[in-house]
């Protein structure tokens, strides 16, 4: 097997995305993932193409995709992730208690714990060997979840979804040590100077423009936010597929919960799936304001 060679500098680069952004039901899940990579800067260092994983690596939406072998496979890399940057979890519960910046307990929620792994994947020695000849090392890892009653009360307050996302994205970069970041776009935007104003946060303005804008924090820090990162840089990717991940592990847990016996979530939770209205008509009058979401 060949490996892309690096000869350059090292960079320490996070990659941040969203899982979540509109359904009906199910939680915005926020995910950060810094690398320690090798190249000529930090993007082409962070880029995907040149690669060649032993397993699929690639946008969440197209890895788990609607039947078990896909969710094994999607399964398979973010437990692989979580391994390599030393996060080993044996339940969704203890995910959320290690790597959440907000804790909440599944219970709250009128759902039970998932004992891991819950699709049948598993940690791919192959891949864990070839990040480490490529020299790509995970450095760390966080994820910002809003359960969809914290998610409207959010809303409301701040009346702006992007906003919201914005500040879920922000809140995972504070989290996180590193002076380069890329970032999926938020809401198709290509100008954040304003949502910058509005959370009192300085920003230098370095460009905008549709493909990618980009600003420069107070501290030194770059923040990137880039059309179709998740496709393109793997930080981001990694970002995706550990939030998707974890997305699906809850509405998994959703299911089990209301006698859906599913190897699978039994719904996405977005609107164009059928499926969802079936399970939001199960919830419990008592848990629907904790699981629909208003926008």
């Amino acid at each position: 097997m060949q490996f892309f060679i690096f000869d350059t500098s090292e960079w320490y680069v996070a990659g941040v995305d969203e899982n979540g952004y509109g359904p009906l039901l199910g939680p915005l899940i926020v995910t950060g993932v810094s690398l320690r990579v090798k190249g000529a800067d930090p993007l082409s260092a962070s880029e995907l193409k040149g690669y060649r994983f032993p397993i699929p690596i690639k946008d969440s939406k197209e890895l788990f995709k609607r039947s078990l072998a896909s969710y094994r496979v999607g399964e398979s890399v973010a437990i692989t992730v979580l391994r390599i940057c030393g996060k080993e979890f044996t339940s969704l519960q203890g995910i959320i208690d290690g790597l959440s910046l907000r804790k909440f307990c599944l219970g709250n929620y009128g759902i039970e714990d998932v004992d891991l792994p819950a699709f049948g994947g598993h940690m791919n020695e192959h891949l864990v060997r070839y990040l480490s000849n490529s020299s790509i090392f995970v450095e760390a890892l966080v994820v910002n979840i809003l359960m969809p009653d914290e998610f409207n009360e959010a809303v409301t307050a701040l009346g702006n979804k992007a906003l919201l996302d914005f500040r879920s994205f922000m809140e995972v970069q504070k989290a996180l040590d590193a002076r380069f970041f890329i970032m999926g776009k938020i809401g198709g935007t290509s100008h954040y100077g304003h949502f910058f104003e509005h959370l009192g946060i300085p920003f230098q303005l370095i460009k905008e423009s549709f493909g990618a804008s980009t600003y420069k924090l107070q501290d030194g820090e770059i923040v990137n936010f880039i059309l179709h990162a998740d496709r393109e840089y793997l930080p981001v990717t990694f970002a995706g597929i550990i939030g998707k991940y974890l997305r699906e592990l809850i509405m998994y847990s959703l299911s089990r919960s209301l006698g859906l016996d599913t190897e699978i979530p039994y719904a996405s939770g977005y609107y164009h799936d059928k499926r969802t209205f079936e399970v939001a008509e199960k919830l419990p009058s008592g848990l629907r304001d904790r699981w629909v979401r208003l926008r």
